[in-house]
């Protein structure tokens, strides 16, 4: 039997949906980095993050600088 199980992984460098679906998580920030590319500009790294930062949209950074 063939399995197709590969064709649905994400090809993702960055944390994203199917990274939180086991439910909610708390986590530590290891460091920010601050890039000069307009798409995606602020990485957000964590303990735990595989090498899979959080890269927040323009939105969440709003956000961010708010709270």
């Amino acid at each position: 039997m063939t399995s197709i199980l590969h064709t649905i992984a994400a090809k993702s460098d960055q944390m994203n949906a199917e990274d939180l679906i086991g439910g909610p998580r708390t986590v530590f920030v290891t460091g920010v980095k601050v890039n000069t590319s307009e798409d995606q500009p602020v990485w957000i790294h964590f303990e735990g993050d595989n090498g899979k930062p959080y890269k927040p949209c323009k939105t969440m950074r709003r956000l961010l600088i708010r709270v």
